[in-house]
């Protein structure tokens, strides 16, 4: 008699919705030619086909809070395998919804809650000793700025190691830690300054993550317009880690490559994307110029969802919305440069 193991059940939650754009959002390169909307086509084809529910089980569940149109609505609804679509509303913030994907009522061991503008390569490798598992990102602060905010937010100062020792800014954006985490195999554990972009958690954490968390994200506005006179709305990002750290007893970083950031703009992740793209598991691309070397991948991606779930009138419709929000994005950064050039002069 064969005894089977019992796959632990992931529960993937997306939140989004299908606007042109958000308060913190990203719309650069080929972002501005794909709706969020076509976006979280792309992932559910991508996870669709290399996951293949060997390691564990998963299931789909969109929360939005303004309505999809009938035609995406009856989109969702035929989607193979299922998704569970769900309106909620979110009293403090109109759009930003995230922290309801933690409190969604679910019957599963993990979520995996994601952001939209990602496309699966292979099948992850998850770890379900710990109770969170997140991908470092670019910490913005040295640690006597982190022990202000932590003492702000009246929450625990990790003692993980931090990079960065000059003094920092709200607005300074980076890789460093998430550098040095896919190039240094022996690299330590490192404070937690998490990319957003995908967060693992045990279901019995969930709601107790998304209690803290917002406590968080509510004083760090607080905190930011306060040090450096800039009103954030709500930006969660960078107090994600300290509510992981003073929830959880233990987290991890998840495997190298899940949560592969795409991020050209910067010379280090140049460098990990020519020397380590064999290790993407997860592409998370929050910029892509032409010249990437995923590039193509997810323009294909995006051509077969246009094919498989649109009809011809509809696709010459939506690429004619997204041409238009290209143009005007496009035009926006021409005035803001000539602005800027007046301003010199």
């Amino acid at each position: 008699m064969h005894l089977t193991t019992k796959l632990h059940k992931v529960a993937i939650v997306i939140t989004f919705n299908d606007i042109q754009k958000y308060t913190g959002g990203s719309r650069a390169g080929l972002k501005e030619k794909i709706s969020y909307f076509d976006q979280f086509l792309i992932l559910y084809e991508s996870i669709c086909t290399t996951w293949k529910k060997e390691k564990f089980d998963y299931e789909f569940h969109i929360l939005h809070s303004i309505p999809f149109t009938k035609k995406k609505q009856r989109i969702l609804e035929n989607l193979r395998g299922g998704v569970t679509v769900k309106m909620v509303t979110y009293p403090p913030h109109r759009d930003k919804i995230r922290p309801m994907a933690y409190y969604l009522d679910v019957d599963c061991d993990y979520k995996l809650v994601l952001d939209v503008d990602m496309l699966a390569l292979k099948e992850p490798d998850f770890d379900f000793s710990v109770d969170a598992q997140a991908m470092y990102g670019g910490n913005k602060y040295n640690p006597n700025q982190w022990q202000k905010v932590c003492e702000h937010l009246n929450c625990d100062f990790p003692k993980d190691l931090i990079i960065k020792q000059d003094e920092g800014h709200y607005r300074e954006f980076g890789i460093k830690e998430y550098f040095l985490y896919h190039t240094d195999p022996n690299c330590p554990k490192m404070f937690p300054y998490f990319n957003n972009g995908a967060i693992f958690i045990r279901n019995s954490l969930s709601k107790e993550l998304a209690k803290v968390w917002e406590g968080y994200r509510a004083s760090y506005t607080e905190f930011v317009k306060k040090e450096f006179n800039t009103n954030i709305d709500l930006e969660g990002q960078d107090v994600m880690g300290l509510a992981i750290h003073n929830v959880a007893k233990e987290w991890l970083p998840f495997q190298r490559g899940f949560n592969f950031i795409l991020q050209e703009k910067f010379e280090d992740g140049v460098a990990i994307l020519r020397n380590h793209e064999d290790q993407a598991v997860l592409l998370h691309y929050i910029n892509v110029p032409k010249e990437s070397t995923f590039y193509g991948a997810i323009l294909n991606g995006y051509k077969e969802v246009q094919r498989k779930y649109y009809s011809l009138p509809d696709r010459i419709i939506e690429r004619a919305k997204q041409y238009l929000y290209s143009s005007f994005l496009k035009n926006k950064r021409k005035l803001s440069k000539i602005k800027k050039q007046i301003v010199k002069a």
